[in-house]
């Protein structure tokens, strides 16, 4: 996912600035959904057909059903590694977690480089764990 999200960017990093990225990166996704899913902890899930199958790509669709509010759909864009399936995209409710980040982190890059994001996000994932 830290490929597409940098896009252009990416290719340009050193692997260095790649490794950081990825790590800091990570870290930010596992803090920001991981609270926001636990919201979803008493509701049902429900996993639909899956759409654009191919033998390496595929987009898993689901709704989360809640107690209270409209259901929550999401779409797990995914393609196979090896023998592996990973995860390249999340959308919630129609928006792309790798086009948002792309766009804000692109901005980014322009006014502070590569490693002014990673130290961003750095201190970003530093004051949410504190």
């Amino acid at each position: 996912m830290s490929k597409w999200v940098l896009g252009r960017y990416w290719r340009q990093a050193s692997v260095s600035q790649q490794d950081g990225f990825s790590k800091q990166f990570e870290l930010l996704l596992v803090r920001t959904y991981s609270n926001a899913l636990a919201e979803f902890q008493d509701e049902t899930v429900d996993f639909l057909p899956i759409l654009d199958r191919s033998d390496t790509k595929v987009a898993v669709r689901s709704t989360i059903n809640r107690s209270v509010g409209p259901a929550v759909p999401i779409t797990y864009r995914m393609h196979k590694v090896g023998d592996s399936w990973k995860v390249y995209d999340v959308a919630i409710e129609g928006v792309s977690l790798v086009i948002n980040y792309r766009s804000s982190f692109a901005q980014e890059i322009k006014r502070n480089g590569i490693d002014g994001l990673i130290q961003r996000l750095a201190k970003k994932n530093q004051a949410e764990h504190s």
